[in-house]
């Protein structure tokens, strides 16, 4: 491999931490970026210089997403503090009045369907936010009021299953396809409640077959 290939590879990876950093600070990026780009971790690719950057690439979105899950502060810092309000107000006329429908656990009854049904949430709801997002630094400590919902268990089981996986990538010779399978079944998980449940169930499977085949 390319020294070249490789410290391409090592930069979009320092990318993605620095841009995680805003969602989580400092010590969870420096973390990932540990993770990541440390000397230790440069055996998660093949000789193929196109693996190295295939793989990095997959390990840095893919991680990072797993250590910033799009929770309930995060929903919240979208709303509030990026540039969503200001892009509605150049992109429509007049007085918005915003209505925001979502599920909350506890809150949102069963659908026919058995899925939670939504309820709508007026302009009010952005003064929650707010606060919200300001207090993401509780996310996981013993003041944290999701700390023990369902979707925050997994979470934990998605992460933990994942730093599992790139231990196994990182003694891995060989067999590029599935280390890029293995690298990116976080990917497909995606959505909250029953549809995130179906979601893992099938990404469960990739992830076994994928590790099997490079333990085999």
């Amino acid at each position: 491999m390319s020294g070249e290939s490789f410290e391409q590879a090592r930069a979009t990876a320092a990318r993605e931490v620095l841009a995680f950093a805003a969602l989580y600070g400092d010590a969870e990026a420096a973390l990932m970026g540990a993770f990541l780009l440390s000397n230790d971790r440069e055996t998660i690719v093949t000789q193929s210089a196109y693996a190295l950057r295939e793989v990095t690439r997959i390990v840095a979105d893919q991680y990072a997403r797993l250590l910033a899950p799009k929770d309930e502060y995060e929903v919240a810092r979208l709303y509030t503090q990026t540039d969503f309000l200001q892009r509605l107000g150049e992109t429509f006329d007049g007085d918005l009045r915003l209505s925001f429908h979502l599920a909350p656990p506890g809150l949102a009854k069963p659908g026919p369907d058995g899925r939670p049904r939504k309820m709508t949430f007026g302009p009010w709801l952005l003064r929650g936010m707010k606060w919200l997002a300001r207090a993401r630094g509780l996310r996981g400590s013993w003041l944290d009021p999701f700390r023990f919902g369902p979707e925050k268990a997994v979470d934990r089981i998605l992460l933990a299953n994942y730093e599992a996986d790139l231990d196994l990538i990182a003694k891995t010779r060989g067999k590029p396809e599935e280390v890029l399978r293995l690298a990116a079944w976080p990917s497909t998980v995606r959505g909250f409640g029953p549809v995130r449940e179906a979601a893992l169930k099938n990404a469960t499977v990739t992830r076994e077959g994928a590790r099997a085949a490079l333990m085999a």
